[in-house]
């Protein structure tokens, strides 16, 4: 459902995906969608949010823990995110904030 909800996003953009367009993507009932994320689009963008962002930070630590100084800490904390999100734009907008809503329609 996660990865409908990435490709919905990228067709459509996140103001104008809709939740029947996220079931026909997955291949699933409107209804089935409602039943694993009540609440609707706001529920489930919450969660591919939170998804990526796990992924996200999972890879880093791995990048970090190479790391003998605190300078090659933060560089490759830096080179890493920047990297990470210049491959992935929806992962960019969540890294941007607030504005990251307009950045990924």
């Amino acid at each position: 459902m996660l990865e409908a909800t990435k490709r919905g996003l990228e067709r459509w953009g996140f103001d104008r995906v809709t939740i029947d367009d996220i079931a026909a993507e997955a291949k699933v009932s409107r209804a089935t969608l409602y039943r694993l994320f009540p609440g609707g689009k706001d529920v489930l963008f919450e969660a591919l949010r939170v998804c990526e962002l796990e992924e996200f930070f999972t890879e880093l630590r791995q990048h970090l823990a190479s790391a003998d100084n605190l300078e090659d800490l933060l560089t490759v904390a830096v080179v890493e995110s920047l990297a990470a999100s210049v491959a992935d734009e929806h992962l960019a907008a969540m890294l941007a904030g607030p504005l990251g809503r307009s950045l990924a329609s």
